[in-house]
């Protein structure tokens, strides 16, 4: 089935050489399609949407282009980005503007709606985001207490709330655009029981290959921890070793 692709609305789907779409949880999408270069369209910050028909698709802005030519043909491969790329550059602020102490964490101390006021605040303060607001989920765990070091980025922040594994922040996309929406921890179904990862599956055994790896480059038998602050230039107030008495060696292995 033909990867269905549109660059700034048009249909180019009778061009797409190959296409792809990756998502990644609580992480930017990206899109690429490769075109005949003859055919190509659109350019830096056109927008690209692609449907693979399997439901994972994707809206978002060419950053990549790249170009190559042979003496038979020339194609260019285009990589788009999904909008929310501009929170790395927003500062989270409060209503009032304030992004050097801002108190949004005290006064929505749940992340998804912690989440849609810093985004509703930089719209009022910076303007349209490239992305629209969806659903922000209420209730959750109180998420006041985070560790913060002001100003901070919206990218930060929300990075900060998906790491509790409170907060899961979902986009989803159209042919017209993209939509952000914040849900408390767990988006989505539980597959376990129906997804299995096993080889040679089948009646007729059908696995073609395996690899194995074994790497020991990060592999160390001595490790010494400094405790600071220094005491001068060639003494510390302590260290831990691997055969300070109070650690058991694990099994198999000697302190020596």
């Amino acid at each position: 089935m033909a990867v269905a692709a549109y660059i700034d609305g048009n249909n180019v789907t009778q061009y797409v050489m190959e296409g792809s779409v990756t998502h990644t949880l609580n992480g930017r999408a990206t899109g690429t399609v490769k075109m005949p270069i003859d055919y190509a369209s659109g350019g830096y910050y056109s927008s690209l949407y692609i449907d693979p028909g399997a439901g994972e698709r994707f809206w978002g802005r060419i950053e990549h282009i790249d170009e190559q030519g042979d003496e038979d043909q020339g194609y260019v491969v285009m990589t788009a980005v999904d909008p929310s790329s501009i929170l790395e550059y927003r500062p989270a602020r409060d209503a009032d503007g304030d992004f050097s102490k801002p108190s949004f964490m005290f006064d929505y101390p749940q992340g998804p709606l912690m989440l849609q006021a810093i985004l509703q605040n930089s719209i009022i303060h910076e303007g349209d985001l490239g992305f629209s607001l969806g659903t922000f989920q209420g209730g959750g765990v109180d998420l006041s207490g985070l560790q913060t070091d002001w100003p901070m980025s919206i990218a930060e922040i929300a990075g900060l709330l998906t790491q509790t594994g409170e907060v899961d922040v979902v986009m989803s996309y159209s042919s017209g655009g993209a939509t952000m929406s914040a849900y408390n921890g767990n988006y989505g179904g539980d597959v376990s029981g129906a997804v299995q990862f096993r080889y040679a599956m089948g009646t007729a055994s059908n696995c073609r290959g395996c690899r194995r790896t074994t790497d020991g480059s990060e592999l160390m038998n001595k490790l010494w921890l400094y405790l600071g602050p220094k005491l001068d230039d060639q003494h510390w107030r302590g260290n831990i070793t691997r055969d300070h008495p109070e650690l058991a060696p694990l099994p198999g292995f000697s302190t020596v």
